[in-house]
């Protein structure tokens, strides 16, 4: 990807898209996922087969994506969004929408950014 913010919004559209193969690609071979109230995910192979098993069971629409920072030190950088997404339950076709904040740790390898750490949990109650 040409640049940070390139990557991130990447991120959300492969997600929007149900794309687990691309999402597990926009991150290093040594990639980590730490999800709200959930176990971390670490791993390339792994982030794959969970978004495959995610993409199962919901679909997401992200209604509102911001980036609130962007701070880039050689090749390492850090990316602070917040958004607002629809998820869609898919075992009963209910939507809820929450809004999220999100931080992304990613390295420049090889001319391209990838995600080694990504963090997000929800906003209010």
């Amino acid at each position: 990807m040409g640049s940070v913010e390139d990557t991130v919004r990447s991120y959300f559209k492969k997600f929007e898209a149900g794309d687990a193969a691309g999402i597990a690609e926009l991150f290093s071979e040594d990639g980590v996922i730490m999800p709200h109230e959930m176990t971390t995910i670490r791993g390339r192979a792994a982030i794959h087969s969970t978004f495959e098993s995610i993409f199962g069971a919901i679909s997401m629409r992200c209604e509102n994506l911001a980036t609130d920072r962007i701070l880039e030190i050689g090749d390492a950088a850090l990316a602070e969004t917040h958004s607002t997404e629809a998820v869609t339950n898919r075992a009963d076709n209910t939507t809820d929408t929450g809004e999220y904040r999100e931080l992304f740790f990613l390295r420049k390898t090889a001319g391209d950014w990838r995600i080694v750490s990504y963090m997000f949990n929800t906003l209010g109650g």
